[in-house]
């Protein structure tokens, strides 16, 4: 086509004339200033533009309204089947066909006309047929319903095997059922439990929460779960995430372990750093415990269990325990009288020392004189002086031996905390083991 040159052009006009006349006035996209997208083949016109679409319509625009003119240049075929296999890499971790359809359906629109179009053709009515058979992808390969069924079915008759053995703590045997069991089926709830338990009774807390991880993905109410979730946060100091899955642990579908989540937050809350307590999800926290610990120690009543600390005892026992105690506490209040006694004692040789060291001090500093020279000499010390010297040495002696009555007082102190045969908090807190793992429909135990 002849372009017909108008005078007087705008400079944004000359610079899209001069661009569009190197292009043969074909281009991918015009912008409009408004923003507007204007897709298809453009030709040159007296007073502006025409862009015919994909579908056929003449779309006209003037100078004026065009913003820039974006060019595609047509894709090699080196490029095109660049294109195509990277895209087959990215569907392969995929599990939604209808969105791998979209990707090839707009691979076909940038690409129809290339070489690897057949190909790519090809590959979507694979996607297509998935979709339409609703198949699903497990174990890494593409299966139907039935197919679905039958491996799950089979993935967890290894997890229930798995559990036997986690039970009997024979976590070397597991392992392997797990992993074939999360083979066919990567989502198992029961194998994904179970190896976290595994990993945590292994000393890989990092691990193990990545399991526990996968299964609140897809069970985000599962009490034993949040809790594990909470204990293995809370070993890695980190308190304020550990307290929000406590709390999400008590909020959770009743499933008969709320006993034991309670357990750990109570040692959780007594020993909780003094900089967290005043932390909103603390707050919560408390007020849901204390609420749900109500609960808990009527039903524990009816059991002739009685809240001790962190744990439960039988009421017999509650009574001893309460009498030991006491004891205890008699026996700690003397040894802290004892304590301050040798604290104060402490200060009192510190300050002695000090003002022997500055009566030493001043004694050297006054013991010189001059001959009949003139020449600056030390005279004698004066036998104080070495009175003062013996005492220093007896007041550090005094000092290092009380330093090390505290000491034992401190370690009888925790001996008599210790001595309780039922200790109130541990300081430990325990993740849910078998016990707490999710089952799927149909499957035994």
């Amino acid at each position: 086509m002849r372009l017909r040159h108008a005078p007087l052009l705008a400079p944004v006009a000359i610079t899209l004339w001069l661009f569009c006349t190197a292009i043969s006035l074909r281009a991918d996209v015009v912008i409009l200033n408004d923003g507007t997208r204007i897709e298809g083949e453009i030709q040159r016109t007296e007073d502006g533009y025409d862009v015919v679409t994909r579908g056929g319509k003449v779309v006209k625009v003037t100078t004026a309204q065009v913003k820039s003119v974006e060019v595609k240049t047509p894709p090699t075929a080196d490029e095109a089947r660049r294109r195509l296999e990277s895209l087959r890499r990215s569907s392969e971790n995929m599990t939604d066909p209808k969105a791998v359809i979209a990707r090839y359906t707009e691979f076909l629109r940038q690409f129809g006309d290339s070489d690897v179009a057949e190909d790519a053709s090809r590959d979507l009515a694979e996607w297509e047929d998935r979709l339409e058979r609703h198949m699903t992808k497990a174990g890494g390969k593409w299966v139907t319903t039935e197919e679905l069924g039958r491996l799950q079915e089979e993935s967890q008759t290894f997890a229930v095997k798995a559990r036997d053995l986690v039970a009997r703590a024979r976590l070397r045997e597991a392992g392997p059922l797990l992993d074939r069991a999360l083979s066919l089926d990567p989502k198992n709830l029961s194998a994904l439990y179970l190896r976290g338990v595994t990993l945590f009774r292994q000393e890989q807390p990092g691990q193990a929460r990545k399991a526990f991880d996968g299964v609140a993905q897809q069970l985000p109410d599962h009490g034993p779960t949040l809790n594990n979730l909470a204990v293995i946060l809370w070993r890695q100091e980190q308190y304020p995430g550990a307290l929000k899955y406590f709390l999400a642990a008590l909020s959770a579908e009743p499933d008969g372990n709320e006993v034991r989540v309670l357990d750990n937050v109570a040692e959780a809350l007594h020993s909780l750093p003094s900089q967290h307590r005043d932390l909103p999800v603390t707050k919560k926290l408390v007020s849901q415990f204390q609420r749900l610990e109500d609960a808990a120690r009527k039903k524990m009543e009816v059991r002739g269990l009685y809240r001790w600390g962190a744990t439960w005892v039988e009421g017999r026992e509650l009574d001893k325990l309460q009498d030991l105690e006491a004891e205890v506490e008699e026996k700690i209040k003397k040894l802290e009288a004892e304590f301050d006694d040798a604290r104060r004692r402490i200060d009192e040789i510190d300050r002695e020392i000090e003002e022997t060291k500055r009566s030493i001090r001043r004694i050297e500093a006054t013991s010189y004189s001059r001959d009949s020279t003139g020449r600056l000499t030390r005279l004698a010390y004066p036998r104080i002086y070495y009175d003062l010297q013996r005492d220093l040495v007896v007041l550090k002696r005094e000092r290092d031996d009380t330093e090390a009555s505290i000491d034992k007082l401190r370690r009888d102190a925790k001996a008599a905390r210790a001595s309780l045969p039922v200790p109130r908090y541990t300081g430990i807190q325990r993740i849910i083991d078998v016990e707490g793992t999710p089952m799927m429909a149909g499957s035994e135990g």
